[in-house]
């Protein structure tokens, strides 16, 4: 494995101060903005007619045999696709409100920038009652 170059190296010593050894590197952009990831979870109405026809497809291919085994032993929903095979389909329905806004919000407000997506999560929805 070829050694790192001088110009490499200098880079990664502006981005990680050896005087403090148990914190991670830190990338200095035009005035030092922080900068923070976060993966976002979804509130979703219960009534969404999105479950009551899931068209997601998810997860490999299956043949008809298999995709009807999956539907009769586990009540998975599946679908062809495309003409591909068979998948097994989840509900995608809309968004209505994200968990950690308050948490984006406050790091915005102390001038963060907030990179913030969901991804393939499950969705949920609050309960009415307790």
């Amino acid at each position: 494995m070829p050694s790192m170059s001088a110009a490499r190296r200098a880079r990664a010593d502006r981005l990680h101060d050896p005087a403090e050894p148990d914190q991670p590197p830190r990338g200095k952009g035009k005035g030092s903005i922080p900068v923070a990831t976060i993966v976002t979870q979804v509130v979703v109405e219960k009534a969404d007619p999105a479950f009551a026809n899931p068209t997601k497809p998810v997860g490999p291919f299956y043949s008809a045999d298999e995709a009807a085994r999956l539907k009769k032993e586990k009540g998975y929903d599946v679908k062809e696709d495309a003409g591909r095979g068979w998948r097994r389909v989840v509900a995608s329905p809309d968004p209505v409100e994200i968990f950690e806004k308050e948490a984006i919000r406050q790091l915005v407000d102390a001038r963060t920038i907030v990179i913030a997506s969901g991804g393939a999560g499950s969705p949920s929805y609050a309960r009415t009652e307790g």
